[in-house]
């Protein structure tokens, strides 16, 4: 492991206490201009996305991560729990070792942070704020559930968002969701409702803060159909990440204790 990784600066895509900003690659965002669309197609894949999104109320899960931040390159174990709609716990752990690295752990109206390699503890109310500042992660926990199910926010299924069909880019035959605030943008394959990419974007200047590319799924004989292979790229941080599921438990019940000080 090189001395600068500081694992008190890591949490979902484990981020490098020295961040290379000069070297960000910037990412062209998913567009928002075109024609809107409401023709059959995007009713339907609305509706298989809603589906989806409405069937995972909890997921227990351990994912494999190879992280890279320049030339360095690492390797992991995620150990997720999600209780919707916004309660999550990371737990970091060596690829072949059974001790914690860091555990995070957060609601919709607070966040802590345990950092076992460091003995160092950061807590507070303020979750976005510490997810930028204290973790360089671009995320609300509810934003990262959407990313690791292949959905949306909870809350955008109470919402309208605008659906484009083949806008300026024209990626071929491609469905493109974005969220009412246009901070939250999916590119889905019209006749799965399968999420092709996914960006959270900057609406200050159009800068995507990270994307994630899926390129694979559970088989629909495994029932949910979860992204089992994720590419992640947080470009300001120059980190890209491959992230493998491994094994997955889906609407169990959930310990309280799990989510001990954190709402």
């Amino acid at each position: 492991m090189s001395g600068s990784m500081r694992f008190g600066a890591v949490i979902f895509f484990t981020l490098i206490t020295l961040v290379a900003s000069g070297c960000a690659t910037r990412i062209a965002p998913i567009p928002y201009t075109g024609t809107a669309t409401s023709d059959a197609i995007s009713v339907k894949a609305a509706e298989k996305l809603a589906q989806r999104n409405a069937q995972i109320v909890s997921l227990k899960a351990l994912y494999r991560a190879e992280v890279s931040y320049g030339s360095t390159r690492d390797l992991f174990r995620y150990a997720v729990t999600l209780d919707r709609p916004e309660r999550i716990r990371v737990e970091i752990l060596p690829i072949n070792m059974a001790y914690s690295l860091l555990v995070l752990t957060a609601g919709a109206n607070s966040i802590r942070v345990v950092d076992f390699s460091n003995d160092r503890v950061v807590q507070g109310t303020d979750v976005r704020a510490i997810m930028r500042s204290e973790l360089r992660l671009p995320l609300l926990p509810r934003e990262l559930m959407a990313l690791l199910l292949g959905g949306v926010p909870f809350e955008l299924s109470d919402q309208r968002a605008t659906w484009y069909r083949n806008p300026e880019t024209q990626h071929g035959d491609a469905l493109f969701l974005i969220s009412p605030d246009r901070s939250f943008r999916m590119q889905i394959d019209p006749l799965t409702a399968q999420p092709i990419r996914t960006q959270i974007v900057d609406l200050e200047d159009e800068r995507v803060l990270l994307e994630v590319i899926y390129t694979g799924f559970q088989s629909a004989e495994e029932g949910y159909g979860l992204p089992e292979l994720m590419e992640v790229t947080v470009p300001e941080e120059s980190i890209a990440m491959r992230l493998k599921l491994r094994s997955a438990a889906v609407n169990g019940i959930v310990k309280e204790s799990v989510f001990e000080g954190v709402n």
